[in-house]
């Protein structure tokens, strides 16, 4: 086992470090963020396992994939909750009495997990996209 350790030490060094905002944001999910939605969302389903793709990644030698998911999520949560909360508090504002109630549900969900998906797409595709640009360019 010592020898795998050896042969592996960087590729451990790097996953520590890419795991350290999932650890971060999980112990701030879980005290001082936990009654925002989405943090606490994402502590519950353990990040959507978003972590083990990374490691995944890191060990297959695709450093700038693990890099740009790492930085992607933690993007796409803090846009996620705080636009979902903006979103939600702007739907609320426009509940009427006249309305029903499965109406009035509607304007009351937050969409922080779809935007946290659309982001991570987003941010993971440009990151990329510009490191397929900048390699053909050293070419």
């Amino acid at each position: 086992m010592s020898g795998w350790i050896k042969k592996n030490k960087n590729k451990l060094f790097f996953s520590i470090i890419q795991l350290l905002p999932f650890i971060i944001l999980y112990i701030l999910s879980n005290t001082v963020l936990k009654d925002l939605y989405l943090f606490e969302w994402m502590a519950r389903n353990s990040y959507a396992y978003i972590w083990l793709i990374i490691i995944g990644f890191t060990f297959t030698n695709r450093m700038v994939y693990s890099v740009s998911l790492v930085i992607s999520n933690v993007f796409g949560i803090l846009i996620g909750q705080f636009l979902g909360d903006w979103m939600q508090n702007k739907n609320i504002q426009t509940i009427t009495s006249d309305m029903t109630a499965e109406q009035q549900a509607r304007l009351h969900l937050h969409h922080g997990f779809e935007i946290w998906i659309v982001a991570v797409l987003l941010f993971f595709s440009l990151s990329l996209l510009i490191h397929k640009y900048m390699k053909r360019q050293k070419c």
